[in-house]
Parts: C-alpha cells; sequence; structure tokens
C-alpha cells in the first residue's frame, strides 16, 4: 500500500513538472509577444539567445526567408516583426495554442493563425531553449 502512495506521488510530482515547464515556455513566449506589441526593443532583445541575435544580424542568414529585403539588422528584423503583428493580429500579441516540450531545455511553441471555426491554421511560431534558468527564443537548430 505505502509503495502505491509512493507510487503515484513521484507521477504526480512528474506530471507537474511538465506542467509547470510548460507554464514557464508560455510566460516567455508570451513576454517576447508583448515586448513586440509594446514597440519595447530592448525586452524584446533580452529573449533572443546571442545565437539568434547573430542570425537575426546578418543579412545573409535574412534574404530568402520571408522578409522584406530592406531587413538587414536585428533593429530591422524587429520592426518586422511589429508590423507583421499588426498585419497578422491587429497589433496585439499572438498566444499560445500548444507547446510541444521537445526535451527538458527545448521546446516549441504552435499558434492559430485565423479562427479554427473559419478553418485557421496552427504553425510553429518559436522555439525555445531553457539557459541559465531562463527560457529565450532560439533558433529551431538549438539544443
Amino acid at each position: 500500500m505505502n509503495k502505491k502512495i509512493i507510487l503515484i506521488g513521484i507521477l504526480l510530482m512528474v506530471a507537474l513538472a511538465g506542467c509547470s515547464q510548460e507554464s514557464a515556455v508560455r510566460r516567455a513566449f508570451m513576454k517576447a509577444e508583448n515586448a513586440l506589441a509594446n514597440n519595447d526593443f530592448a525586452a524584446w532583445e533580452s529573449m533572443l539567445t546571442t545565437k539568434l541575435k547573430e542570425q537575426y544580424s546578418n543579412p545573409k542568414n535574412i534574404l530568402g526567408k520571408k522578409t522584406p529585403k530592406e531587413v538587414e539588422t536585428l533593429d530591422d528584423w524587429f520592426l518586422f516583426a511589429v508590423q507583421s503583428r499588426l498585419q497578422l493580429n491587429n497589433g496585439k500579441p499572438l498566444t499560445p495554442n500548444r507547446v510541444k516540450m521537445v526535451s527538458e531545455t527545448k521546446a516549441v511553441v504552435y499558434v492559430m493563425l485565423g479562427s479554427s471555426a473559419e478553418g485557421g491554421k496552427e504553425i510553429p511560431q518559436s522555439t525555445l531553449v531553457k539557459r541559465d534558468g531562463k527560457w529565450l527564443l532560439a533558433s529551431p537548430e538549438e539544443e
């Protein structure tokens, strides 16, 4: 009897730990989205991994993606993201539809574009990785 109670307790703790990680990912994603909505470059930049900052700062990495040719720096990328939120979501932050935990330190956040009733589409919006206890926006290939 005691072994069953202990096992149930352990399983409950593991389940709750997963939920808290998912909640932390959602909060980090919303913090970055709110920074975009509030046009707060410093707050948004603080949510990026070093590799993602470098990627968004290099025109060679940006060209060829679905961005205007004027996007050549991290500042340009930020302004492009702010403008895309205005077009996609009336300037409001995107909200996570689902979080997929890839590992204990990596997650993918999915958002719904359009309403599900209108045939909306769920897409992967952001990859986040945990660095020094903090969830940050990252390149998909980062671990």
